[in-house]
């Protein structure tokens, strides 16, 4: 089987310029890091280097992702049948690249000179190979597709999804910035901040980072990040990550192909804010073990949204395709309520090691932890468990 590609849309003239872009804007940047890194690393700043080791590797990452996307595009475009397969379960060495990086990330413990440099690599490594990982397990489970449709897909989640997020998000966050201006102005310890920043000619960082927890750890300031994380973000990027299957809703598509299209484009947006978001140093580990989780939920929740979506479109199923978002919402929710509750927990047992609030403090963050735990058994039973079925159920009717 295979993919007739002789008639040319405005989709197949799009879908290279795209990839291309995205490959040569991340190509640029990471030879730009790369220079940056060894101008520091030459004049012994070792901390310095460490962070543009990571920011290049990063982009490097982003680079290798998007030439197999322009490929097949460009192929595509001169009218060659695209094969329709699974990936051969040879991928699955790929594995071996996980143990690597964390020996690497783990350099200190054998006296590695910067330690901190093999942390970045260890980490970009083996969060690279995890996501890669979940994207196999779904070639395997879900339908064959064309390799310029997984790509696309993929590609869509890596380069455009997290755009066109930060954009929105940005939008709907300025009522919440008004909001935080004014409670500056109002609050004690928002007046104390900007008294101190600017009545004083030089700043104490110490007193400067005292200020701006005292601030963080205000109830009102709380509840503002609360709503933003937990309800407009997941609202915005379900929303979004719904871009996955726009460019397919005309055409016969079937609802395992949205489901497959929509986690593709999941396990690049995870990808993405796993490489560009996080800044791994001496807590690498603990941030891996955390983006694993975040890539599955990812995967999941835009699996299950475009799986409704494409049953709204073709079958006019539209309650399955408000229960698939909510749900989606939902889980997207908790996990980041879960997850900026545990790390304020973590904050408030270091601010204050001794007192009642440690007690309710643990409290939080083991609750954010289990939380975040069951979420991450969920999806990863969920994915292929839905996967399966969907592929099953569509054989069924053939």
């Amino acid at each position: 089987m295979s993919e007739m590609t002789s008639r040319k849309s405005s989709l197949d003239r799009l879908f290279p310029i795209f990839a291309l872009t995205g490959t040569i804007f991340s190509l640029l940047i990471a030879i730009g890091s790369a220079v940056n890194g060894f101008y520091h690393l030459s004049n012994g700043r070792s901390d310095q280097a460490a962070l543009v080791a990571w920011s290049t590797m990063a982009f490097a990452i982003l680079f290798l992702a998007g030439i197999p996307g322009a490929y097949w595009s460009l192929k595509a475009l001169r009218g060659k049948s695209l094969p329709l397969k699974k990936p051969s379960t040879r991928w699955a060495m790929v594995l071996v690249i996980i143990p690597l990086g964390i020996c690497l990330g783990s350099a200190s413990i054998f006296g590695f000179s910067n330690p901190s440099i093999f942390q970045a690599i260890g980490y970009v490594l083996a969060i690279t190979t995890v996501v890669f990982t979940v994207v196999l397990i779904l070639r395997w489970i879900g339908p064959p597709l064309s390799p310029r449709r997984v790509w696309g897909h993929f590609l869509i989640g890596l380069y455009g999804i997290p755009v066109i997020t930060l954009i929105g998000e940005l939008l709907l966050f300025i009522p919440s910035l008004l909001l935080l201006g004014t409670g500056l102005m109002l609050s004690s310890e928002g007046q104390a901040l900007l008294e101190l920043l600017t009545n004083s000619v030089y700043i104490d960082p110490a007193v400067l980072n005292e200020s701006m927890q005292n601030l963080i750890m205000e109830p009102w300031v709380i509840a503002v990040i609360f709503v933003n994380l937990a309800i407009l973000v997941p609202l915005a990027e379900e929303v979004i990550k719904t871009m996955a299957i726009w460019p397919l809703l005309r055409r016969k598509i079937t609802p395992a192909q949205g489901f497959l299209g929509g986690a593709l484009a999941g396990a690049g947006v995870a990808l993405f804010e796993a490489l560009l978001i996080s800044e791994p140093g001496e807590t690498w580990f603990m941030i891996l073990i955390g983006r694993s989780g975040t890539t599955l939920m990812h995967v999941f929740t835009a699996g299950i949204t475009n799986w409704g979506l494409v049953g709204a479109i073709q079958d006019r199923k539209w309650k399955r395709f408000t229960l698939t978002f909510l749900a989606a919402v939902a889980l997207h929710g908790i996990w980041n309520a879960s997850s900026l509750g545990a790390g304020l927990a973590g904050q408030v047992i270091l601010m204050e090691p001794e007192g009642p609030a440690v007690a309710y403090a643990a409290a939080v963050a083991c609750a954010g932890s289990l939380a975040m735990l069951a979420m991450t058994v969920l999806t990863l039973v969920g994915i292929p468990w839905l996967a399966r079925n969907l592929v099953r159920a569509e054989s069924e009717t053939i």
